[in-house]
């Protein structure tokens, strides 16, 4: 009986441990003067936020940041998959994202079926940017969820 207990145990601490860190990976907080979000462990940061790009993971998702004087959240959809022309198809979900209004966007194509890209964009007019939260097309709808739902200004 104990060891059945110990077993039983065992799998309610992996699926806990899952719901923590959905990847498995041990997750961290990264933080600069802009926002702050969970990342997994050992993943690339940058230290500022520029009006190119910021962080990219080593897993594929990023955080960039655009100067909203420059871009618009509509320009930045339209490249979203922009190669598949009259085959790109795209949903649209307004959400919130710790109190911040914020936008999922997923994009798909015709051409390949498998093939799914999903970015979230909060824009802060305070400091007159838009972040753009993606997960580079790599299909991991877990973890993309858990990443951009920790995202904070």
């Amino acid at each position: 009986k104990q060891q059945q207990y110990h077993n039983q145990f065992s799998v309610f601490d992996r699926f806990y441990d899952y719901l923590q860190y959905p990847s498995g990976e041990d997750w961290v907080e990264y933080s600069n003067d802009y926002y702050s979000v969970m990342l997994p462990h050992g993943a690339y940061s940058s230290t500022d936020c520029s009006v190119s790009d910021d962080l990219g993971l080593d897993a594929g998702f990023s955080v960039t940041c655009y100067s909203s004087a420059y871009y618009s959240v509509s320009y930045l959809i339209s490249t979203m998959g922009d190669q598949f022309e009259e085959n790109r198809r795209e949903v649209r979900e307004n959400i919130q994202i710790n109190g911040q209004d914020a936008l999922w966007v997923s994009v798909t194509t015709t051409d390949y079926r498998t093939w799914e890209y999903n970015a979230v964009f909060l824009e802060d007019d305070a400091d007159g940017m838009i972040y753009m939260i993606s997960d580079a097309a790599l299909n991991f709808a877990d973890d993309f969820e858990y990443f951009y739902s920790t995202f904070k200004l």
